[in-house]
């Protein structure tokens, strides 16, 4: 974006605060892209510099920026730390078991995915090789080659569900995680 458009955007974006405000500021900016150019610098690297128009028309309202959490009185701290910690104290106890239990069966799950896939493979290459000697050839090739086929796509079918069932868990454990802060911080007067 260049010095046109930034001053564009951040005059639109200053709408509704009084016009000396806004002319002051639209100064103080044409003045960071004069120094600015004075040192070599382009105007997209000035403006990248500057930050977004918009933001900063939030802070000269006086807006919150996007995503910050306002805090409308006093925050209590001690109490913020204290349900912190009977929410640490009641997740370790209530969920720690179903919790480590679900974890080692996603162990042991990538694991047997793991080896399905491989033993498939092996066991393929064991049919192939046995095609030459004629009395294997009949009855053992092809139940090799089959069963090794059926393990190794049930290995990938299972790697495959796995990582899906893993991302899934992840966000759960996100919202988990930042449902828990958000208890502690309300507890302590912070309003997310």
């Amino acid at each position: 974006m260049d010095k046109r458009q930034y001053l564009a955007r951040l005059r639109d974006s200053l709408a509704g605060l009084p016009s000396p405000d806004i002319e002051d500021i639209i100064r103080d900016y044409e003045e960071h892209f004069r120094s600015g150019a004075e040192s070599g610098k382009s105007e997209s690297d000035i403006a990248l510099s500057l930050g977004m128009p918009e933001e900063i028309a939030r802070q000269y309202r006086g807006e919150a920026p996007v995503g910050v959490t306002v805090v409308d009185g006093p925050v209590d701290r001690t109490k913020m730390w204290i349900a912190g910690a009977i929410l640490i104290a009641l997740n370790v106890t209530v969920l720690a078991t179903p919790v480590m239990s679900l974890f080692w069966m996603w162990v042991a799950s990538w694991i047997v995915a793991w080896v399905a896939a491989i033993l498939g493979v092996v066991i393929i290459i064991a049919g192939l090789v046995t095609l030459p000697v004629p009395i294997l050839n009949f009855f053992a090739s092809p139940f090799l080659v089959f069963f090794g086929a059926g393990a190794l796509l049930l290995g990938i079918g299972g790697t495959m569900l796995l990582s899906a069932l893993t991302a899934l868990a992840v966000k759960a454990i996100k919202w988990w995680v930042n449902f828990n802060i958000g208890l502690a911080r309300r507890a302590g007067g912070a309003h997310a």
